[in-house]
């Protein structure tokens, strides 16, 4: 099954070519990092590369994995991630209770509940039905800011 985002839709960038299918289960590392791990999925990959690139501007270096798939997941590749930063976040399309967030929280919990040296920060959509309008989606999608400065607070830098 393939779940299509809406946001993506308006999203442009380069296409090499030719195009390799992507591997079931096997994420992707797309900026290594050593201060904090973000789990990203679909356009949650991107808002974490904006945000590891605002971060940097701080002092602080974040890892991004692009997990691809969430069915089958590649565990190995989020958990020795976290074990190397002690600190994580989760960027989802999906809210926050139900979807990505959940299931990193239950890897760690599972394999090494004392990994963290502060909270599973997770970021998604509002507890909410999308809506239609634009404006609203901007206040219902995670934005940058929003989530630099929570992040800031949480790492104790200044944003």
């Amino acid at each position: 099954m393939v779940i299509e985002e809406k946001p993506l839709y308006e999203t442009r960038g380069p296409v090499t070519f030719p195009i390799q299918p992507v591997p079931l289960g096997r994420a992707r590392i797309v900026r290594p990092g050593k201060d904090i791990t973000f789990v990203a999925v679909a356009t949650g990959v991107d808002l974490a590369c904006r945000a590891a690139t605002a971060l940097s501007a701080l002092g602080v270096e974040a890892e991004v994995i692009d997990v691809r798939t969430i069915a089958p997941l590649d565990t190995d590749t989020i958990l020795a991630s976290i074990a190397r930063t002690r600190r994580a976040a989760v960027m989802d399309i999906a809210w926050p209770r139900y979807g990505l967030a959940g299931e990193v929280a239950r890897l760690i919990l599972t394999h090494d509940p004392g990994t963290l040296r502060g909270p599973l920060l997770t970021f998604g959509p509002r507890d909410a039905h999308a809506p239609a309008s634009v404006f609203l989606e901007q206040d219902h999608y995670p934005q940058l800011e929003r989530v630099v400065a929570e992040l800031s607070r949480a790492l104790g830098v200044a944003a």
